[in-house]
């Protein structure tokens, strides 16, 4: 439960004090499952590697066992296979989807803790929630055949990886855990630059923050002006469109 309600008399003592409890319960449930395979290590674990010597890194470790040993258990998944260490992927309209990648991306974020950037004229303002929505406005309107070049890039990035969340490209494009990913991809790809970033920016903001495109032209996008200056066009020499308020 958000802070904010769990601290509001909207929502009744008991049943903050029941939801407490539940909390309390799944944690456990899931630090026990954490715990057994960091220390049994059965044959699906291979896929996660060595547990490093890294505090962190350790820590990080066993939270992505954690996560797939929590989604093993409540799907009831009975296979041992390395190569499919969440089960079988779980179509985005049934239920445990996000369960699925929500392990899925613990693990890729194991494997690519520092994910390598490149400049995308996004660094220096966006938010990560824009800078993921950013990404996916451009890879969803791609054409598929360019999808496809995307998703071979990111298979180049993420290496063995890839091959753990490999059955849905697509989906897997959409992760947030990706974004760095997949704005790299993008931008050496040609898809993505200071002015671009600009204009996408700017919808994308208001989309996030629920403001109408008529009060986002009437304030005026500081975003879109600071993106302009960010970072030096990837794509092309010469300075980079300035991008205007869009037309009511």
């Amino acid at each position: 439960m958000p802070a904010p309600l769990h601290e509001s008399d909207v929502v009744p003592a008991d049943l903050r004090r029941y939801l407490d409890r539940v909390a309390d319960a799944i944690k456990t449930h899931v630090d026990r499952l954490a715990q057994h395979a960091a220390a049994e290590r059965p044959a699906w674990t291979a896929a996660f590697g060595d547990a490093p010597c890294d505090e962190t890194a350790y820590e990080r470790w066993r939270t992505a066992i954690g996560l797939a040993a929590a989604h093993r258990d409540q799907h009831l998944v009975g296979t041992d296979d390395p190569e499919h260490p969440f089960g079988p992927y779980i179509e985005a309209d049934r239920a445990g989807h996000r369960s699925w990648w929500a392990a899925a991306s613990a693990a890729l974020a194991v494997d690519n803790p520092g994910s390598a950037k490149v400049p995308t004229g996004l660094a220096d303002y966006a938010e990560q929630e824009l800078a993921h929505a950013i990404a996916c406005d451009i890879y969803q309107a791609l054409p598929e055949a360019e999808r496809a070049a995307v998703h071979e890039a990111l298979a180049d990035r993420l290496g063995p990886a890839w091959a753990l969340v490999a059955a849905d490209p697509e989906s897997l494009a959409l992760q947030p855990v990706l974004a760095p990913e997949l704005l790299s991809a993008l931008a050496g790809l040609g898809h993505l630059g200071p002015a671009a970033a600009a204009e996408l920016g700017s919808a994308a903001s208001r989309r996030l923050r629920g403001v109408s495109e008529a009060d986002a032209v009437h304030q005026g996008s500081g975003l879109a002006d600071s993106a302009s200056m960010a970072a030096p066009p990837l794509l092309a020499e010469g300075p980079a469109r300035q991008p205007g308020p869009r037309p009511l």
